[in-house]
């Protein structure tokens, strides 16, 4: 049924703790990654965390140039996070807190980015102003590089149509008026 019935069924079925940790199948933790990342929620505005996401050392040019990828990205979030504008828990190590997830009606099966899909559903149902999502910087998961050039442009197809499909699907989030909405969301 793909991955976000997957995720639904192990959430409302299997898991029993407050936080739900998610992990993609070809990743793997760092030995702190759910303790760091369960220490945001200390802060009762945060909602959900995403993990710093790392390439696994490949000597391939395709390996080096997703590594250097990854690095802007980590930067990118954190400044993201500082203006309390992030938009994406992604799939890789992401940790919610679970009746969160209850409220929004967990993940969605009708994108195929379900883990951005998801993020805009937290938002747009609690906003952003008294709940927030976070980059957990210090919160390390690695994942494997893509092994050709054609699997990473299928992939970031993938990812860019997902997004679209998303962001169309959660469009009225953009330039929200709405008091829960931050301007700079």
């Amino acid at each position: 049924g793909g991955k976000a019935p997957v995720l639904n069924h192990a959430i409302t079925e299997r898991a029993t703790g407050e936080l739900v940790y998610c992990l993609d199948g070809d990743s793997t933790l760092a030995p702190d990654a759910i303790t760091k990342s369960a220490a945001y929620f200390a802060d009762e505005q945060v909602v959900a965390t995403a993990s710093n996401v790392n390439i696994l050392p490949e000597r391939t040019v395709l390996g080096f140039v997703q590594r250097f990828e990854y690095l802007v990205n980590h930067h990118m979030k954190k400044a993201q996070t500082a203006f309390n504008l992030e938009y994406i828990i992604g799939g890789i190590g992401s940790m919610f807190r679970r009746e969160t997830l209850a409220e929004v009606g967990y993940y969605d099966t009708n994108t195929m980015t379900e883990d951005i899909d998801l993020t805009l559903k937290i938002i747009a149902v609690n906003g952003n102003r008294s709940s927030r999502v976070v980059f957990a910087a210090d919160a390390l998961v690695y994942t494997e590089a893509v092994p050709s050039f054609r699997s990473l442009v299928k992939q970031r197809t993938r990812w860019k149509y997902g997004r679209a499909q998303t962001f169309y699907k959660n469009r009225r989030l953009f330039f929200s008026r709405e008091r829960k909405h931050t301007v700079l969301l």
